[in-house]
């Protein structure tokens, strides 16, 4: 992808594996905040990219410091979806080397939020459906990784995904990783944490893998 075309940390989760799944391309992107791109220039990208939905992480104190504008809003479905995690629970410093705290805020006090996001990951007229937080590293690569493992990627992917984000941590992803194995996989946490049906799964698995 030209850098020229994207915002700042946005890829296309459109990755392949040998004898592996396969992600339909050009359907879900991640990101950080569009909006520090000028706004020409942010609507100019998400539209040459199709992008249909926006789903934006940030809490509404994020929010009130950089929102979008109604030209912006007419223009695209935003649907946001506060996750507090690694904003509301405080750390000794700003490195997130406490990272297992707000980790497991996210799948036991967020629950909400992430169900919401595969609701919207369900609907087939949600796509192409971006997604993004602030930096677009911590909870957009938690709900990044969730999708993933959901559809059968290894956690090499997974992994390599998160690492493209600016500041990542390997230790960092091996504990979001591990973190998910031990709840038992994004299927068993999304299924029976989360309260999402198998059929809303299955949806979300036809809407995104080359079958």
């Amino acid at each position: 992808m030209n850098n020229d075309s994207i915002l700042y940390n946005m890829r296309s989760l459109d990755y392949e594996e040998d004898n592996g799944p396969a992600l339909h391309p050009g359907l879900v992107y991640r990101s950080a905040l569009p909006l520090f791109q000028e706004e020409p220039e942010m609507v100019h990208i998400l539209q040459d990219h199709g992008i249909k939905t926006i789903i934006d992480l940030r809490t509404d104190e994020e929010k009130s410091a950089h929102s979008y504008s109604e030209a912006v809003l007419s223009r695209f479905e935003i649907m946001s979806v506060p996750i507090d995690s690694f904003t509301s629970v405080r750390r000794p410093d700003d490195d997130y080397s406490d990272y297992m705290n707000p980790l497991r805020h996210i799948f036991q006090e967020c629950k909400t939020g992430i169900s919401r996001v595969f609701s919207i990951f369900q609907a087939r007229e949600s796509y192409p459906v971006l997604f993004h937080c602030f930096a677009g590293r911590d909870r957009a690569g938690v709900i990044t990784a969730l999708l993933l493992d959901l559809l059968g990627f290894s956690k090499e992917t997974i992994m390599r995904d998160y690492m493209l984000s600016p500041g990542a941590k390997a230790a960092n992803v091996e504990q979001l990783v591990a973190e998910m194995q031990r709840m038992g996989g994004a299927t068993n946490y999304l299924r029976h944490d989360v309260s999402l049906t198998s059929q809303q799964i299955d949806q979300v698995l036809s809407n995104l893998l080359v079958r």
